[in-house]
């Protein structure tokens, strides 16, 4: 008998009965008890009136109840569609326009949120909780198979797009990822993306094809999942690269160890290598990429036994990788040729629901998949990715389609155009940024702008930054150019719409006060800014990137000013943050003492260690005072100085030359005032990428 999903289900409930199948943060369920609930979950949908062949919209947490509730669909042979829980009423309605559901699933929290989506649509919304917890005449477990799963993705056009897979589809490629992992039932697989995702289900699903326990996590959390992977049980760690860049990073008690753990696999996006080395540091493993599409699942992954590479590793049992030439994908490039990636797989989906245009571009008549990456093929088989042909931006290995942003942004009354792009972002990949023309009035603030997304779009969809243009740069043919906007967004300091909020503006706005020594400033990126005005500590720690050496260990700074600009740089690069403040008590660190244009005193230095490579970070420097006595610091512990910036440069005080003549390290700084009694005068400020 051909096997399908509930076949994996009801051999691991007869073999392994008292196992752990599934488990979230608040409950587990044994083979035996997800039977139970499975079956439990059947009777009550089909007595609702949920029938074979009718698409469902799914939409819980990614826990436990998820994927019973999705094998029990199964069960009753409904086409599961399944949508973010934290998806807007406007993409649930668009969700179930497009595959045309007759029911949706969800809890009573977000019922009537699904009413309201729902509402032009014969579709009653079914609470999963009313499932009850007795066995109410249990419905038999029907194998089903055929048009199973819709998974959602986006392609060049810029439009979401849904895919519709069978049964044959999940099957193949759960044996296939079991496979290549070497699941065992032993193993125990933590999956830190959402299951509604392909990434997670083919990994949730080869789970159950191999009788291996698998935890979810209905949001990622890092110290849920250190506290799971030192459990001693799970032996495979999944998710996106910023799972792995913040695990890297976090404080966790000396000697924490994941002892179980054999894999750690990347996939959604590119890995930066310095994060495959944090993390290996950390938890003694290397982590491994996979490569994967909506359009049929994962394809490819890294040899676990082998070390970790550049590439995304080999095909898994059962695809085929073939590079083409990207305007004739009828022309197979030779190995080591860069390429577009083609994709050929048993049982591989053949169309978009309802969009036949796009459909015929990626789906050719042979059965390969367009995936619209470039990459190549070396002479081990190992598939290495270059870059994208498509236009999506890619959040933290989730994918945002511009033409969906725009189509928001359009909304608002006084736009009267607008376009989405990605720029590179060190945290999350890439992040949304959007350019407007206003029409003729008031131009909208950057809050009022960001409001109006928020409130229908995820979260991750919505622009982290806006830019007024007076027209968009056009191409000869009079197609956009996108590529001159973000050279232009790249190029700008500012990150407001109105363009006043740079640096200097804030400077010449500040005020001015006597410390009983020299005039000085009210600080306002940093002592006020982080909670009023975000955006411009963003934009300072963005000029902090681009004009320091960041190849080191530790960012020093001083506690007091320095807090807000050194955790903005340590979350967005990845690098520890050490830090020198001030103890009412003695501690076990280095002491030194300091003296600045407010106060003197002592500083603590924790968490710089001899042979460090340190970059040290001031917000202000005037008379040199703290980050003199820092560099000493540095110096005395055995560490060494690999670069030094102070945003703001107070002239007048003679800081910098200070540090330099003590020290023999030069500062570098953005931003040159004097401070005069009554206003701050800009003397000079350093073009983007070029320190003073």
């Amino acid at each position: 008998m051909e096997p399908d999903l509930l076949s994996f289900l009801e051999e691991n409930a007869a073999r392994l009965p008292a196992q752990r199948a599934y488990a979230d943060p608040c409950r587990s369920l044994t083979w035996r008890d997800l039977r139970d609930e499975v079956t439990r979950v059947t009777s009550f949908l089909a007595g609702a009136g949920v029938v074979p062949g009718v698409p469902v919209l799914l939409c819980l947490p990614s826990d436990v109840t998820w994927i019973a509730t999705f094998l029990a669909l199964r069960c009753c042979g409904c086409v599961v569609v399944p949508e973010a829980w934290t998806a807007s009423v406007r993409e649930l309605e668009m969700t179930a326009r497009t595959c045309k559901v007759r029911f949706a699933v969800t809890t009573a929290e977000k019922q009537e949120e699904l009413r309201s989506a729902l509402e032009a649509f014969p579709a009653p919304v079914l609470v999963v909780s009313d499932t009850g917890t007795g066995p109410r005449s249990p419905a038999p477990l029907r194998r089903t198979l055929g048009p199973a799963l819709v998974h959602q993705t986006s392609g060049s056009s810029g439009l979401r797009k849904w895919i519709l897979r069978d049964e044959r589809n999940l099957v193949d490629e759960a044996r296939a990822v079991a496979a290549a992992l070497r699941l065992v039932p032993r193993d125990g697989v933590l999956c830190t993306t959402p299951v509604h995702h392909s990434f997670a289900s083919g990994l949730a699903l080869a789970s159950l094809s191999a009788g291996a326990a698998c935890w979810l996590l209905p949001k990622f959390r890092a110290a849920t999942t250190v506290k799971w992977l030192t459990s001693g049980e799970i032996t495979i760690l999944a998710g996106v690269p910023y799972v792995y860049q913040v695990l890297s990073t976090i404080t966790v008690a000396a000697g924490t160890r994941a002892s179980a753990l054999r894999a750690a696999i990347s996939g959604g996006a590119h890995l930066p290598r310095p994060w495959v080395k944090a993390f290996e540091q950390r938890f003694g493993l290397s982590v491994h990429q996979e490569y994967g599409l909506s359009e049929g699942g994962i394809v490819s992954l890294e040899d676990l036994l082998s070390l970790s590479s550049a590439s995304v590793g080999t095909a898994i049992p059962g695809v085929r990788i073939s590079i083409v030439d990207p305007e004739d994908p009828a022309r197979t490039l030779p190995d080591g040729t860069v390429g577009e990636v083609l994709v050929e797989r048993q049982w591989a989906p053949r169309s978009y629901m309802g969009a036949s245009d796009e459909s015929a571009r990626t789906f050719l008549p042979d059965g390969r998949v367009r995936t619209g990456d470039l990459g190549r093929v070396d002479e081990a088989g190992r598939l290495h990715l270059i870059g994208r042909l498509k236009q999506m931006i890619n959040v933290s290995g989730t994918k945002v389609a511009p033409r969906e942003v725009e189509d928001v942004l359009l909304s608002f009354p006084t736009v009267q155009e607008a376009v989405v792009v990605g720029l590179p972002d060190r945290l999350s990949g890439e992040s949304v940024a959007a350019a407007v023309v206003f029409r003729p009035g008031e131009p909208p603030s950057t809050a009022e702008l960001r409001s109006f997304c928020r409130g229908r779009l995820s979260d991750y969809k919505t622009p982290r930054r806006f830019t007024s243009l007076e027209c968009m740069p056009r191409t000869t043919t009079g197609k956009i150019d996108r590529e001159a906007i973000v050279r232009t967004m790249q190029a700008a300091d500012d990150q407001s719409v109105n363009g006043t909020d740079t640096l200097r503006a804030v400077y010449e706005r500040a005020n001015v006060v006597f410390s009983g020594r020299f005039y000085t400033t009210v600080n306002e990126f940093t002592d006020q800014i982080p909670a009023l005005r975000p955006e411009v500590l963003r934009m300072v720690t963005n000029l902090a990137m681009k004009n320091l050496a960041l190849e080191c260990d530790k960012l020093l700074v001083e506690e007091e000013k320095g807090a807000a600009l050194g955790a903005a740089l340590s979350l967005a690069t990845g690098i520890p943050l050490a830090m020198a403040r001030s103890y009412p008590y003695e501690i076990p660190s280095i002491k030194i003492a300091y003296d600045s244009e407010y106060v003197g005193g002592h500083l603590y230095v924790n968490g710089v260690e001899p042979n460090d490579r340190v970059v040290i970070v001031e917000d202000t420097i005037s008379t040199g005072g703290v980050l003199t006595a820092l560099i000493r610091a540095v110096q005395g512990i055995g560490a060494r100085v690999h670069d030094a910036l102070a945003i703001v440069e107070k002239v007048e005080n003679g800081g910098v030359a200070r540090v330099l003549k003590e020290t023999g390290v030069r500062v570098k700084t953005l931003l040159r005032v004097r401070v005069e009694k009554d206003r701050v005068v800009v003397v000079e400020a350093a073009g983007e990428g070029v320190a003073r």
